[in-house]
Protein backbone atom coordinates (compact mmCIF):
# COMPACT_ATOMS: atom_id res chain seq x y z
CA UNK A 1 0.00 0.00 0.00
CA UNK A 2 1.53 3.31 -1.10
CA UNK A 3 1.35 6.30 1.23
CA UNK A 4 2.08 10.02 1.06
CA UNK A 5 3.19 12.41 3.80
CA UNK A 6 -0.38 13.71 3.96
CA UNK A 7 -1.54 10.28 5.16
CA UNK A 8 0.23 10.90 8.49
CA UNK A 9 -0.85 13.49 11.08
CA UNK A 10 1.35 14.44 14.03
CA UNK A 11 -0.04 13.60 17.47
CA UNK A 12 2.91 14.73 19.57
CA UNK A 13 6.67 15.15 19.63
CA UNK A 14 8.49 12.54 21.69
CA UNK A 15 11.41 13.22 23.96
CA UNK A 16 14.30 10.94 23.05
CA UNK A 17 17.36 11.18 25.25
CA UNK A 18 19.42 9.05 22.89
CA UNK A 19 18.53 10.08 19.37
CA UNK A 20 20.56 8.56 16.56
CA UNK A 21 23.15 10.71 14.84
CA UNK A 22 20.90 11.61 11.88
CA UNK A 23 17.67 12.15 13.84
CA UNK A 24 16.06 15.58 13.70
CA UNK A 25 13.33 14.53 16.11
CA UNK A 26 10.84 11.71 16.68
CA UNK A 27 7.06 12.20 16.41
CA UNK A 28 4.10 10.03 17.26
CA UNK A 29 1.81 10.14 14.23
CA UNK A 30 -1.48 8.64 13.11
CA UNK A 31 -1.84 6.93 9.76
CA UNK A 32 -5.22 8.24 8.61
CA UNK A 33 -5.81 5.56 6.01
CA UNK A 34 -5.32 2.63 8.38
CA UNK A 35 -6.11 4.46 11.65
CA UNK A 36 -2.95 3.17 13.34
CA UNK A 37 -0.32 4.90 15.46
CA UNK A 38 3.16 5.09 13.90
CA UNK A 39 6.52 6.76 14.39
CA UNK A 40 7.88 9.54 12.21
CA UNK A 41 11.66 9.75 12.34
CA UNK A 42 12.71 13.14 11.03
CA UNK A 43 16.01 13.42 9.16
CA UNK A 44 17.96 16.64 8.88
CA UNK A 45 18.47 17.99 5.37
CA UNK A 46 22.25 17.86 5.87
CA UNK A 47 22.13 14.10 6.34
CA UNK A 48 19.84 13.62 3.36
CA UNK A 49 22.00 15.83 1.19
CA UNK A 50 25.47 14.70 2.26
CA UNK A 51 25.18 11.11 3.53
CA UNK A 52 23.75 7.79 2.44
CA UNK A 53 22.49 6.74 5.89
CA UNK A 54 18.81 7.72 5.38
CA UNK A 55 18.62 5.89 2.06
CA UNK A 56 20.46 2.94 3.57
CA UNK A 57 17.93 2.71 6.39
CA UNK A 58 14.97 2.80 4.00
CA UNK A 59 16.50 0.19 1.68
CA UNK A 60 17.26 -2.08 4.62
CA UNK A 61 13.85 -1.78 6.29
CA UNK A 62 11.85 -1.93 3.05
CA UNK A 63 13.45 -5.23 2.08
CA UNK A 64 12.49 -6.91 5.39
CA UNK A 65 9.20 -8.54 6.33
CA UNK A 66 9.79 -10.09 9.73
CA UNK A 67 7.94 -9.93 13.07
CA UNK A 68 11.13 -9.00 14.94
CA UNK A 69 12.24 -6.20 12.62
CA UNK A 70 10.51 -2.83 12.80
CA UNK A 71 8.02 -2.42 9.95
CA UNK A 72 8.67 0.23 7.32
CA UNK A 73 5.66 2.21 6.06
CA UNK A 74 6.79 5.20 4.00
CA UNK A 75 9.53 7.79 3.53
CA UNK A 76 9.71 11.29 2.14
CA UNK A 77 13.17 12.82 1.73
CA UNK A 78 12.05 15.98 -0.05
CA UNK A 79 13.30 18.45 2.57
CA UNK A 80 12.79 21.61 0.51
CA UNK A 81 9.27 22.32 1.81
CA UNK A 82 9.66 21.46 5.50
CA UNK A 83 13.43 21.57 5.98
CA UNK A 84 13.65 17.88 6.90
CA UNK A 85 12.84 14.44 5.54
CA UNK A 86 10.95 11.64 7.25
CA UNK A 87 10.81 7.87 7.66
CA UNK A 88 7.48 6.46 8.87
CA UNK A 89 7.56 3.13 10.64
CA UNK A 90 6.04 0.84 13.26
CA UNK A 91 5.42 2.27 16.72
CA UNK A 92 6.71 0.13 19.59
CA UNK A 93 4.67 1.50 22.46
CA UNK A 94 6.78 0.03 25.29
CA UNK A 95 9.95 1.90 24.34
CA UNK A 96 13.40 0.36 24.09
CA UNK A 97 15.61 -1.96 26.13
CA UNK A 98 17.58 1.18 27.02
CA UNK A 99 14.42 2.71 28.52
CA UNK A 100 13.77 -0.47 30.48
CA UNK A 101 17.32 -0.57 31.87
CA UNK A 102 16.97 3.06 33.01
CA UNK A 103 13.85 2.12 34.97
CA UNK A 104 15.63 -0.78 36.66
CA UNK A 105 18.23 1.78 37.74
CA UNK A 106 15.58 3.31 40.00
CA UNK A 107 15.03 -0.04 41.74
CA UNK A 108 18.37 -1.20 43.21
CA UNK A 109 18.53 -4.91 43.89
CA UNK A 110 15.96 -5.77 41.23
CA UNK A 111 17.05 -7.82 38.20
CA UNK A 112 15.55 -8.42 34.77
CA UNK A 113 13.96 -11.91 34.85
CA UNK A 114 16.05 -14.52 33.08
CA UNK A 115 13.08 -15.49 30.96
CA UNK A 116 13.02 -12.05 29.39
CA UNK A 117 16.78 -12.09 28.73
CA UNK A 118 16.21 -15.31 26.80
CA UNK A 119 13.30 -13.61 24.99
CA UNK A 120 15.62 -10.81 23.82
CA UNK A 121 18.17 -13.37 22.63
CA UNK A 122 15.55 -15.52 20.91
CA UNK A 123 13.62 -12.78 19.13
CA UNK A 124 16.68 -10.92 17.89
CA UNK A 125 18.48 -14.13 16.93
CA UNK A 126 15.54 -14.77 14.58
CA UNK A 127 15.88 -11.24 13.22
CA UNK A 128 19.62 -11.71 12.58
CA UNK A 129 19.09 -15.07 10.90
CA UNK A 130 16.49 -13.41 8.68
CA UNK A 131 18.96 -10.65 7.78
CA UNK A 132 21.43 -13.39 6.85
CA UNK A 133 19.11 -15.66 4.83
CA UNK A 134 15.82 -13.84 4.22
CA UNK A 135 14.15 -16.84 5.91
CA UNK A 136 12.53 -17.28 9.32
CA UNK A 137 14.28 -19.87 11.50
CA UNK A 138 11.79 -20.25 14.35
CA UNK A 139 10.16 -23.56 13.39
CA UNK A 140 13.43 -25.19 12.38
CA UNK A 141 15.16 -24.19 15.63
CA UNK A 142 12.24 -25.39 17.74
CA UNK A 143 12.50 -28.76 15.99
CA UNK A 144 16.23 -29.04 16.66
CA UNK A 145 17.36 -27.99 13.20
CA UNK A 146 19.81 -25.33 12.07
CA UNK A 147 19.37 -23.42 8.83
CA UNK A 148 22.15 -23.17 6.26
CA UNK A 149 22.96 -21.49 2.98
CA UNK A 150 20.58 -23.94 1.28
CA UNK A 151 17.71 -22.15 3.03
CA UNK A 152 18.65 -18.73 1.71
CA UNK A 153 15.83 -16.92 -0.05
CA UNK A 154 16.45 -16.62 -3.79
CA UNK A 155 17.94 -13.24 -4.64
CA UNK A 156 18.33 -12.27 -0.97
CA UNK A 157 21.08 -9.75 -0.17
CA UNK A 158 22.66 -10.37 3.22
CA UNK A 159 22.21 -7.40 5.56
CA UNK A 160 24.51 -6.50 8.46
CA UNK A 161 22.89 -4.13 10.97
CA UNK A 162 26.10 -2.75 12.56
CA UNK A 163 24.39 -0.73 15.32
CA UNK A 164 22.70 -3.15 17.71
CA UNK A 165 22.45 -1.63 21.18
CA UNK A 166 19.77 -1.29 23.88
CA UNK A 167 18.47 1.98 22.38
CA UNK A 168 17.84 0.25 19.01
CA UNK A 169 15.99 -2.79 20.37
CA UNK A 170 12.29 -2.06 20.95
CA UNK A 171 9.36 -3.65 22.76
CA UNK A 172 5.68 -4.00 21.86
CA UNK A 173 2.65 -5.99 22.98
CA UNK A 174 1.51 -6.21 19.36
CA UNK A 175 1.12 -9.91 18.43
CA UNK A 176 2.68 -11.02 21.73
CA UNK A 177 2.05 -14.71 22.41
CA UNK A 178 3.75 -14.95 25.83
CA UNK A 179 3.83 -13.05 29.11
CA UNK A 180 6.72 -11.06 27.66
CA UNK A 181 6.46 -8.36 24.98
CA UNK A 182 7.69 -8.89 21.43
CA UNK A 183 11.28 -7.71 20.92
CA UNK A 184 11.92 -5.80 17.69
CA UNK A 185 15.15 -4.65 16.03
CA UNK A 186 15.11 -1.11 14.62
CA UNK A 187 17.26 1.79 13.38
CA UNK A 188 18.87 0.48 10.21
CA UNK A 189 20.78 3.67 9.40
CA UNK A 190 24.16 1.91 9.61
CA UNK A 191 23.20 -1.29 7.81
CA UNK A 192 25.01 -2.55 4.73
CA UNK A 193 24.65 -5.52 2.41
CA UNK A 194 27.27 -8.22 2.18
CA UNK A 195 28.46 -6.90 -1.18
CA UNK A 196 29.23 -3.54 0.47
CA UNK A 197 31.29 -4.94 3.35
CA UNK A 198 34.70 -4.57 1.72
CA UNK A 199 34.09 -0.97 0.77
CA UNK A 200 32.42 0.21 3.97
CA UNK A 201 34.28 1.21 7.11
CA UNK A 202 31.83 2.52 9.68
CA UNK A 203 32.80 5.97 10.91
CA UNK A 204 29.63 6.88 12.85
CA UNK A 205 28.69 4.39 15.54
CA UNK A 206 28.12 3.91 19.28
CA UNK A 207 31.62 3.07 20.43
CA UNK A 208 30.57 1.24 23.62
CA UNK A 209 28.64 -1.39 21.68
CA UNK A 210 30.99 -2.03 18.77
CA UNK A 211 32.75 -5.40 18.53
CA UNK A 212 36.55 -5.74 18.81
CA UNK A 213 36.96 -5.95 15.02
CA UNK A 214 35.39 -2.50 14.44
CA UNK A 215 35.46 -0.49 12.25
CA UNK A 216 35.32 -3.61 10.03
CA UNK A 217 32.05 -5.52 10.34
CA UNK A 218 30.48 -8.85 9.37
CA UNK A 219 27.38 -10.79 10.41
CA UNK A 220 29.37 -12.03 13.42
CA UNK A 221 29.70 -8.44 14.59
CA UNK A 222 25.93 -8.22 15.10
CA UNK A 223 26.08 -11.36 17.26
CA UNK A 224 28.58 -9.67 19.58
CA UNK A 225 26.50 -6.50 19.87
CA UNK A 226 23.33 -8.49 20.60
CA UNK A 227 25.07 -10.35 23.43
CA UNK A 228 26.40 -7.05 24.76
CA UNK A 229 22.86 -5.67 24.78
CA UNK A 230 21.61 -8.65 26.80
CA UNK A 231 24.67 -8.40 29.05
CA UNK A 232 23.78 -4.77 29.84
CA UNK A 233 20.15 -5.67 30.54
CA UNK A 234 21.28 -8.41 32.94
CA UNK A 235 23.61 -6.07 34.83
CA UNK A 236 21.24 -3.11 34.75
CA UNK A 237 23.75 -0.95 32.91
CA UNK A 238 22.96 1.35 29.98
CA UNK A 239 26.59 1.07 28.82
CA UNK A 240 28.82 -2.00 29.18
CA UNK A 241 31.94 -2.39 31.21
CA UNK A 242 35.26 -1.80 29.47
CA UNK A 243 36.02 -4.72 27.16
CA UNK A 244 38.94 -6.00 29.25
CA UNK A 245 36.59 -6.27 32.25
CA UNK A 246 33.62 -7.59 30.31
CA UNK A 247 33.98 -11.35 30.62
CA UNK A 248 35.02 -10.94 34.26
CA UNK A 249 31.39 -9.94 34.87
CA UNK A 250 30.37 -13.49 33.99
CA UNK A 251 28.87 -15.15 35.94
CA UNK A 252 26.25 -12.44 35.85
CA UNK A 253 24.71 -11.00 39.02
CA UNK A 254 25.02 -13.78 41.57
CA UNK A 255 21.96 -12.47 43.41
CA UNK A 256 19.91 -12.74 40.22
CA UNK A 257 20.60 -16.47 39.94
CA UNK A 258 21.03 -16.50 36.17
CA UNK A 259 21.60 -19.97 34.73
CA UNK A 260 24.90 -21.31 33.47
CA UNK A 261 23.23 -21.94 30.11
CA UNK A 262 22.48 -18.24 29.65
CA UNK A 263 25.97 -17.25 30.71
CA UNK A 264 27.58 -19.79 28.39
CA UNK A 265 25.62 -18.50 25.38
CA UNK A 266 26.65 -14.92 26.17
CA UNK A 267 30.27 -15.95 26.66
CA UNK A 268 30.34 -17.62 23.23
CA UNK A 269 28.73 -14.63 21.53
CA UNK A 270 31.15 -12.23 23.25
CA UNK A 271 34.24 -14.00 21.97
CA UNK A 272 36.95 -11.55 20.94
CA UNK A 273 37.60 -13.54 17.75
CA UNK A 274 34.59 -13.39 15.38
CA UNK A 275 35.40 -16.89 14.11
CA UNK A 276 34.61 -18.31 17.55
CA UNK A 277 31.14 -16.76 17.78
CA UNK A 278 28.04 -18.69 16.67
CA UNK A 279 26.96 -17.45 13.26
CA UNK A 280 23.54 -15.97 12.52
CA UNK A 281 22.28 -19.21 10.92
CA UNK A 282 23.21 -21.28 13.99
CA UNK A 283 22.22 -18.81 16.71
CA UNK A 284 18.42 -19.47 16.85
CA UNK A 285 19.07 -23.20 17.21
CA UNK A 286 21.67 -22.58 19.94
CA UNK A 287 19.46 -20.15 21.87
CA UNK A 288 16.40 -22.43 21.75
CA UNK A 289 18.42 -25.48 22.79
CA UNK A 290 20.13 -23.79 25.73
CA UNK A 291 16.94 -21.98 26.79
CA UNK A 292 15.16 -25.35 26.88
CA UNK A 293 17.99 -26.84 28.96
CA UNK A 294 17.79 -23.97 31.44
CA UNK A 295 14.02 -24.40 31.73
CA UNK A 296 14.38 -28.17 32.25
CA UNK A 297 17.00 -27.62 34.96
CA UNK A 298 14.45 -25.44 36.79
CA UNK A 299 11.86 -28.25 36.52
CA UNK A 300 9.66 -26.25 34.21
CA UNK A 301 8.96 -23.48 36.73
CA UNK A 302 7.65 -20.47 34.77
CA UNK A 303 9.91 -17.46 34.53
CA UNK A 304 8.89 -14.36 36.45
CA UNK A 305 6.99 -11.61 34.70
CA UNK A 306 8.46 -8.18 34.12
CA UNK A 307 7.32 -5.71 36.79
CA UNK A 308 4.73 -3.22 35.60
CA UNK A 309 7.08 -0.26 36.22
CA UNK A 310 9.66 -1.71 33.76
CA UNK A 311 7.37 -1.04 30.79
CA UNK A 312 5.98 2.38 30.05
Amino acid sequence: MGYTREDFSVLKHLKCSRNGGMNDGICLVRNRRRDIICIEKRISKAFIRDYDQPGREVRGLASCQHSHIVKYLHHDFDYHRLGYGSIFMQYCELGSIDDMIAKYGHHPGRYVPEGFLWKILWDISLALCYLRLGTDAAKAAQHGKCLSERNKKKGWKVIVHRDIKPANVFLTWSNAATRYPVVVLGDFGCCITQSQMRDNVLSVFTAEFTPPEAPYFSSSSDIYSLALTVHCAALGRQTPYHRKDLLEQLPLGRDAGYSKELQNVLRRCLSIDPVNRPDAMYLPYLVWREMSKAKEARHGVPHKSLPSWALR
